[in-house]
């Protein structure tokens, strides 16, 4: 899985602690759920205002060894 920081409110995505996009595919990815929200406590984002969401889901057929 990969995983994605959104702001709640109006539907952007981290890239960085102040750039933002409208677009996840654009977004900064992280490899497991436990590292973005490592990453939402580290650059100071407020966590009720932010989330991590999954971006895709990888699945065998698409994982390439």
């Amino acid at each position: 899985m990969k995983w994605v920081i959104r702001h709640i409110t109006d539907d952007m995505y981290a890239v960085s602690p102040r750039f933002f996009v409208y677009h996840a595919e654009f977004a900064r990815r992280f490899t497991t759920r436990k590292l973005a929200e490592a990453y939402i406590v580290s650059s100071g984002f407020d966590k009720k205002k932010f989330k991590a969401e999954v971006l895709e889901v990888n699945s065998p057929s698409t994982d390439k060894a």
